[in-house]
């Protein structure tokens, strides 16, 4: 199973930190040999910011428990990766320092880029494509308007190309990452819009279509769809971080903190990456932050969008640990849960003709499989143990490896004198083609890629009676 811990968990479990807590080092210490830790881009934003010898400490320190377990998002083909990277490694791949600049001179910065031999071309190319008019020539009167939305309104006054609109963003860095500017924001809402009319706390998952009777006259999906661009209208992160940042914007939900619960002080960046930690932590199996406001928010979407990752308070992880940590099979155990689950496991498809039977097991045998298939075929039976998911997210090759020990641990040592656990090396199998193989009272277990209904690469483990 995969667990991704927010920034602060990672702090709980380092013994030098101020936040540290026994009891989240225990169970993470406890749980590391047998399930994924995942780490993210969000947490290389977080650390962004820090000075190098402490940032360099944290990074050691999450890779005790992450390895090299990296997931990220490629922001050209927008799509998810997951990369064999330590968190040293990964985040020298980024240049916050460039990103930065951007921020706060969007213009000069986008201008050296091209500031290079044979880059005059390329400059040529993008200014021509900047200088196109995006904005008539049109002067708007801003002194009828009310004065929090005359400032709003003067910053585009004179835009009219995309170059334009660079010049004017100057200092949109300091902007993005002002509590000041985002509570102006919602201070701005709060004029118009009662949120106690749809807000999740009054009325839970109808305050999407209790939106539509408001100023607004459109439902919370409707409205977040209106931010979206039509390129981007399939893209599952782009979707994501927008319905986040906006359940905060439109005052769907309101992050508070402290024992007089005052209203959280939160800027756009602040947003954006807790939204980024919900997105990738999606791709897990559990997502442990101790931040309700994240918990309200990730609970939300995942809901929405379908997804089926747990959220756990540390309370909870804690708790939850316990439990996975007792069903970690061995001999004893992995015989009798099989005879357990063909006896009392629910039965999903049954196939006469094709003599076989798929059972959803009653516990995640290796913390892992979820599925039991019996086949019969030419007087030979075999077993079949596969992970059905909810929500696909690829395969890590960290997976396999995890499951080779944990093969190991019930079966011994593989008989078929591959012993490398290069995990590229996972790539270069065709399915069906075992990938490790163990012998054992006369019963022979394989471990392969194989194909599910949705021509899904997954991994099976092969028991031949």
């Amino acid at each position: 199973m995969r667990i991704y811990c927010d920034s602060n968990v990672f702090r709980k479990a380092k013994k030098e930190s101020k936040q540290f807590n026994e009891a989240v080092y225990n169970i993470m210490q406890a749980l590391k040999p047998n399930f994924l830790f995942l780490f993210s881009e969000a947490h290389m934003s977080d650390l962004s910011k820090s000075q190098k010898t402490y940032r360099d400490d944290d990074l050691i320190m999450m890779e005790e428990y992450v390895n090299n377990n990296y997931i990220c998002r490629d922001h050209i083909e927008k799509s998810v990766k997951f990369y064999l990277a330590t968190p040293i490694e990964a985040y020298d791949g980024y240049d916050y320092q460039a990103s930065e600049s951007f921020l706060e001179n969007p213009f000069e910065a986008f201008n050296d880029m091209f500031d290079f031999e044979g880059g005059e071309q390329l400059g040529a190319m993008f200014k021509q494509l900047f200088d196109i008019q995006i904005f008539p020539d049109v002067n708007i009167d801003t002194s009828a308007l009310s004065p929090e939305y005359r400032e709003l309104a003067n910053q585009f006054q004179g835009v009219k190309t995309i170059s334009d609109a660079l010049k004017k963003m100057k200092g949109i860095g300091a902007f993005l990452d002002s509590d000041i500017a985002f509570k102006k924001h919602r201070a701005m809402l709060s004029t118009y819009v009662n949120r106690d009319d749809y807000s999740y706390d009054q009325w839970s998952f109808d305050f999407d279509e209790r939106m539509k009777n408001t100023v607004f006259g459109k439902s919370f999906t409707e409205l977040v769809e209106q931010t979206i661009a039509d390129m981007d209208k399939y893209d599952e992160y782009t979707n994501f971080i927008n319905t986040y940042v906006q359940l905060e914007f439109f005052g769907v939900t309101e992050e508070r903190s402290g024992k007089k619960q005052k209203l959280k002080k939160n800027s756009h960046l602040d947003l954006h990456k807790d939204a980024s930690h919900a997105f990738f932590a999606s791709k897990a199996d559990f997502f442990v932050t101790d931040d309700i406001g994240v918990q309200t928010k990730a609970f939300i979407l995942y809901k929405l969008f379908n997804i089926t990752t747990q959220v756990l308070s540390i309370k909870d992880f804690i708790a939850r640990s316990t439990l996975l940590l007792k069903n970690e099979d061995n001999n004893a155990i992995f015989a009798k849960g099989l005879s357990f689950s063909f006896k009392n496991g629910f039965i999903i498809n049954q196939s006469v003709f094709r003599q076989q039977t798929v059972i959803k097991t009653l516990y995640p045998i290796f913390n892992y499989f979820n599925r039991l298939q019996t086949n019969t075929s030419h007087n030979q039976q075999s077993v079949q143990l596969f992970k059905s998911y909810g929500n696909f997210h690829g395969i890590m090759f960290a997976e396999i490896t995890l499951l080779i020990k944990k093969c190991e641990r019930i079966f011994g040592p593989v008989t078929d004198l591959k012993e490398t656990n290069n995990l590229k090396e996972f790539g270069k199998y065709k399915d069906g083609e075992p990938i490790r193989t163990w012998s054992f009272n006369g019963v022979t277990a394989t471990l392969s890629w194989e194909k599910n209904t949705y021509m899904q690469r997954i991994i099976v483990l092969t028991l031949w009676l």
